[in-house]
């Protein structure tokens, strides 16, 4: 029999060799399966508008930590920052709203934020 998490789901299925236990944690310490905690990073980025998400490898989508794409890129620019490093800005698009991030490129963590604007483009 397996487990059961706090979502009622048995923990996400993980190819042998992985060091992913399936296995998502609430901030609220509840244990949830990879698709019920991309349902609530949604939930959250509607309710509050911002989020803390990822950016794939190549830098062409927005992603949960366990790679769900959440949305395509559309618009991105670089620049050095302070200490040599390189930061990414970017928009993309959820659902109607316009969205705009910062982190430090592919494979890394962003913030993200709801905007005003009505087109990727300005």
């Amino acid at each position: 029999m397996s487990e059961i998490l706090d979502c009622g789901h048995a923990p996400t299925p993980q190819e042998p060799g992985s060091c992913t236990t399936g296995i998502a944690r609430s901030p609220e310490g509840k244990t949830l399966c990879f698709d019920c905690a991309k349902n609530s990073i949604i939930r959250h980025m509607h309710d509050d508008g911002e989020a803390l998400l990822y950016m794939d490898g190549l830098g062409r989508h927005v992603t949960t930590w366990d790679g769900q794409v959440i949305a395509p890129v559309v618009e991105i620019n670089r620049s050095r920052g302070n200490f040599g490093d390189t930061r990414v800005y970017f928009r993309f698009r959820f659902g109607t709203e316009v969205w705009t991030g910062m982190g430090q490129g592919g494979g890394m963590y962003c913030k993200v934020r709801r905007t005003k604007l009505k087109s990727i483009f300005g």
